[in-house]
């Protein structure tokens, strides 16, 4: 898939998005962001997929509870690589050949990052902030 923007998820006054699912999924030359679902509020999972040349400011941006972010490669990326609005799981991912950050957990709390591999980063592997209770291994 290619494009300005791959998915845009948000929940509007009192509607609900649940259990989002990405499985599988090869995104390529996207210049805004793959997935923007900072606002959902239920469980999101991105499961082993391959995000190469994104150039927004975030490759992903999850807000589910709980995220599970597991198996996927995110590289190329011209901002961060992947932001998290709430608690859950970051593991076995690959983050190589980025501008910025490759992970940014950002005003929530019960994240466990670990087991991931970081490759030529250009800012942080994992930033944590205003991030509470969070555990990276």
């Amino acid at each position: 898939m290619a494009g300005s923007s791959a998915f845009n998820i948000s929940e509007i006054g009192d509607s609900s998005v649940e259990d989002v699912n990405f499985v599988g999924n090869h995104f390529e030359d996207i210049s805004n962001y793959v997935v923007a679902a900072g606002s959902v509020t239920e469980p999101i999972r991105f499961l082993s997929n391959s995000l190469s040349e994104v150039s927004g400011s975030f490759a992903a941006i999850l807000g589910g509870d709980p995220n599970l972010v597991a198996a996927s490669d995110f590289n190329r990326y011209g901002g961060r690589g992947l932001l998290v609005r709430a608690g859950g799981l970051v593991t076995g991912n690959s983050f190589s050949r980025g501008s910025n950050d490759a992970a940014l957990v950002y005003q929530t709390d019960d994240v466990a990052v670990t087991n991931n591999n970081f490759s030529q980063t250009g800012g942080s592997d994992i930033n944590l902030i205003v991030a509470a209770d969070c555990m990276v291994v």
